[in-house]
Order: structure tokens, then C-alpha cells, then sequence
């Protein structure tokens, strides 16, 4: 197949060439000047007038958790308690789980008192919007064992509170459904596909459950990069045994997650001074130097990544502290990844710039986070260390963009305009193709068009970097290319002119 006349983007050189792209089956097969009239009896698309883009690539998401986010009602977007218990009356499921809770705007905190009041008969699961912390009923605490956790990381089961090692434990304890898992993941799928995201780094395998999820992402119709959740180099070496190639088409495996802290909204991820509005915490921090040290070492013995949860200010120091010892002692031979950075002085800027780490960063979260953030940090922290991203910018530091959805929105246009408020569009741009594309493992090139790369992108009636920043959120492609396939998206899409050239 031909797409002749468009007006194809190069985030590299940030500017536009018209052309006429090749394609054969999944991948580009040459890109040739307009003027050069392709002579072959493939079938020729003419997009006159339209601008073709890479795919994005959203470098930090938990697919199967969006999926999900958009099969279930939400039940948090009322405060009405009485509005909650008829809702959960009415689910179905023999385990009621749902997600996004925020204090903040609920004005209240969950508890296991509030819920047992309801007398539903299940286990109830309400995990806040940030998914480190979550509140339960009696009969959840009754049918799964969490006594070893109170107490641990913040967890107090008197209040059916749980955070991190109780939340993971329980989540390794109840068993999803296969069947709604594949309708998850297809919702999923589609929301990618009608916003131009091609490809995705997930975080939704662990050493429990990569048996099942592995084979169900293999059918993604967006490409995934998967970051394997490892606790231990155990854990490592036990993925490795168990899967020790992993990558095709659409499937590729190149990281292991690992959780430095939690989160600000929970109160628990690791800062060098206690929270403003809770004087007795720092939060916590789930590895030490020594720990983290041998897990980065393990990493690089199978040629992996370590992909890091990181947002207190003191983790990223215990981070920092951890690469700078390996890179002295037996050197850093992968590119390793920080994720999130909510917490950074300019120090530890510069000392991630002069170490192979890149950040990925989400700057959806500076205005979601506002004022839960400085009620956490106080206003003169938040100013000196909340939210670096432009400083990250400045500094040159090599990041890539995501959206951590179901955190917050995937909308790869929304999360454009957030990004505008710390650089131009373009970079924007680049960092949500390129620069993610760069920490996959695929066999060929994500996140941009060019010979040899993935046939993955999609087409705008009008120039991407000249859209009214108030237009830019609701903004949707025309049409997308999927893995060498057009495939109209908008209603107004209409039909493309195609015919055949002897």
C-alpha cells in the first residue's frame, strides 16, 4: 500500500515532508519525495491535504487497570454514602472492587466502619485514586489473611486501611476472571486505537500472574511493553527461568518494576522532612541501598531494565545512591528508567543527568495533584521540589511522557496540553513518541515513521502544532494506521480516496 500526498511529521527533525509512504504488511518500506511517483500495482491511498503522525507511545500505563476503569460504573462520582451502598447492592461481582476514591473531593476518608455499615455481604475493595492506599470491609479482612500486615507500611486493619505490601498481598489474592479480563483488555484497545496511541508500556504482569497475563496481551492490538513487578532478584531470576524470551510483534519484555515509595495523597511516599499536614510521618521506603544495589545488578545480569517507582524526595535519594555505586563499582550497562519524579532538588537533577537514567514523567499530575500537593509538601517545598518538569527540560535530562492512567486520563491530547505548561508542543510531541518508543524492546522502531519502522501512526485534517491549546483535549484522529492497516476513526472521517497505479 501507497499514502501518497501526505504530509508526513518527523518528531526529530520537528518538521513536516511531503511524501509518499510505502508500506508493506506491518512496517514502512520506503518513504519517497512527493515528487516521485510511486510505479507499482499496490493499492494507492491519497491523503491530500492530511498530516500523518507516529503513534503515540504511552510509556507508563496500567492497560488492564484502564480497561477495567472503563467497564465499571463510577461509583465515586457521587460523596453520597447512601448512593454507594445502592450501587454495590446492585454489582454482581462476587468481589466488589472499585477505584478512584479522593478524600479531597469525597470529604471524607473511606473506613471499614463506613462500609460495614452498608451490610452487603462481600468483600468490598475501594482503592484510592493513586492505587497506594485502600480501605476494606470486615468480611474482606475475614476471607483473605492480612493480619501480618497491620501495622506494616502504614496499614491499620482496626480501620481497614491498607497500603502497599497488604494491598499487593490482597491483590495476589483474589482471583480475576479470565473472561473479564480479554473484555477489559478490548476496551482498552479501543480507546488507544480511536486516540492514535499504538503502543504502551504496562505494568500488568507479576511473578504470580505472568502465566495468564502474558498470553492475554499477546492478543493486544496496541503493542505492549511490559514491566514485570518484581519485589526481590529471587523474583528476577524467577521470571527469567520461567519466560526467558518473551518478545514478538506485539509483546515485548524488557523491565522489571520495582516500588521505591508509595504516594503523596497516601501519605507514604519517602520524603527527608515529615509531611506538612501530618507532622508524624515521612512515609516509607520499601528497599534499602544495599537491596536496591543487588536488585539493579540482578537486572543487568539478564539485560534488563529497572523501571523505579520513585516520588518522595529521600527515595529518590536512596535511589541515586544505589546507581551511583553500581556505576562505580561495576558500571551501569543499561539505560535505566525513574518513574514519576514528583520530588527533586536541583542536586539530584544533576546527578540523574550525569548517570544512563532517563525519566518518565506524567505532567498531568501537576494540576491534578495541586492542592492535595501542598497541603502534603506546605507551599515553599512544593515550589522548591514538587513537580520538576521543567527543570528536567532545562536540565536536558532524557524523559518520555505518560498519562499512569487509571490515575488520570490516557487522552494522549489532554496530556499534550499538560505538558505545554513545561515546554513546547513539539518536545511534547517527541517525548510521547520517540523518546518512549526508544525504552521498548520491539524488534522494530515505535513511535515514529521511518523505513524499517512499525506501520503505526494516524491522520489529522489540520497541522497538530497549530491547534488552539483550548481545542487541543478534544481533538481525535481522522483515521488511524494500525500495523500497516487505515482505519477510520472520527465520524466526519468519510471515506479515502484509493485506487490502483500499473
Amino acid at each position: 500500500m501507497w499514502l501518497k500526498q501526505v504530509r508526513l511529521y518527523h518528531p526529530n527533525l520537528r518538521q513536516y515532508h511531503l511524501c509518499c509512504v510505502h508500506i508493506q504488511q506491518n512496517c514502512v518500506k520506503e518513504i519517497l519525495p512527493f515528487i516521485d511517483s510511486p510505479a507499482s500495482d499496490e493499492e494507492v491511498v491519497s491523503l491530500e491535504g492530511h498530516y500523518l503522525y507516529p503513534g503515540f507511545v504511552d510509556s507508563h500505563c496500567h492497560l488492564l487497570g484502564f480497561g477495567t476503569s472503563l467497564l465499571e460504573s463510577n461509583l465515586f462520582d457521587s460523596a453520597n454514602q447512601s448512593v454507594w451502598k445502592s450501587r454495590m447492592e446492585n454489582d454482581q461481582r462476587d468481589v466488589l472492587i472499585y477505584r478512584g476514591w479522593d478524600e479531597h473531593k469525597t470529604g471524607f476518608y473511606p473506613s471499614k466502619q463506613i462500609l460495614d455499615s452498608f451490610s452487603i455481604q462481600k468483600p468490598i475493595l475501594l482503592i484510592r485514586k493513586c492505587g497506594h492506599a485502600a480501605v476494606v470491609n470486615s468480611i474482606t479482612l475475614q476471607k483473605f489473611p492480612l493480619d501480618a500486615f497491620h501495622q506494616v507500611d502504614g496499614t491499620d486493619l482496626s480501620i481497614g486501611l491498607l497500603t502497599e505490601k497488604a494491598l499487593l498481598s490482597l491483590n495476589k489474592q483474589i482471583q480475576s476472571d479470565p473472561s473479564l479480563l480479554s473484555i477489559a483488555l478490548t476496551a482498552a484497545n479501543r480507546y488507544c486505537q480511536e486516540y492514535g496511541i499504538s503502543s504502551v508500556h504496562s505494568e500488568d504482569c507479576s511473578v504470580i500472574n505472568m502465566k495468564s497475563m502474558i498470553p492475554l496481551l499477546n492478543n493486544a492490538s496496541v503493542r505492549v511493553h511490559e514491566k514485570i513487578l518484581v519485589t526481590s532478584p529471587d523474583e528476577m531470576d524467577q521470571v527469567i527461568e520461567t519466560y526467558p524470551v518473551l518478545d514478538s510483534d506485539v509483546f515485548s519484555f524488557g523491565s522489571f518494576k520495582i516500588y521505591m515509595d508509595g504516594s503523596l495523597g497516601a501519605h507514604n511516599a519517602f520524603l527527608s522532612v515529615p509531611y506538612s499536614d501530618e507532622p508524624s510521618k515521612r512515609g516509607y521506603c520499601f528497599y534499602t541501598v544495599d537491596e536496591l544495589i543487588r536488585c539493579i545488578q540482578t537486572a543487568q545480569h539478564h539485560s534488563k531494565q529497572v523501571a523505579i517507582h520513585v516520588i518522595g524526595d529521600e527515595a529518590l535519594e536512596l535511589c541515586l545512591q544505589a546507581f551511583e555505586y553500581v556505576s562505580a563499582h561495576s558500571g551501569l550497562t543499561k539505560t535505566h528508567r525513574l518513574v514519576h519524579v514528583q520530588m527533586a532538588s536541583n542536586d539530584q537533577l544533576r546527578r540523574i543527568h550525569s548517570l544512563p537514567l532517563v525519566i518518565n514523567f506524567q505532567p498531568v499530575f501537576a494540576e491534578a495533584d495541586k492542592i492535595m500537593a501542598e497541603k502534603r509538601l506546605g507551599k515553599i517545598r512544593l515550589q522548591r521540589l514538587g513537580y520538576p518538569f521543567r527543570a528536567i527540560r532545562t536540565m536536558r535530562i532524557p524523559f518520555s511522557l505518560s498519562s499512569d492512567t487509571p490515575v488520570e486520563t490516557m487522552n494522549p491530547f489532554a496530556i499534550l496540553s499538560h505538558a505545554e505548561k513545561f515546554m513546547t508542543r513539539e518536545e511534547a510531541f517527541y517525548a510521547y513518541t520517540v523518546a518512549g518508543g526508544e525504552q521498548a524492546c520491539f524488534s522494530m522502531k515505535t513511535g515514529i515513521l521511518m523505513p524499517g519502522s512499525y506501520a503505526d501512526g494516524f491522520i489529522l485534517p489540520v497541522d497538530l502544532f497549530q491547534i488552539r491549546a483550548e481545542e487541543l483535549v478534544s481533538t481525535k484522529p481522522l483515521y488511524v494506521l494500525s500495523n500497516g492497516t487505515i482505519l477510520p476513526i472520527s465520524k466526519e472521517s468519510g471515506s479515502l480516496s484509493c485506487n490502483h497505479l500499473m
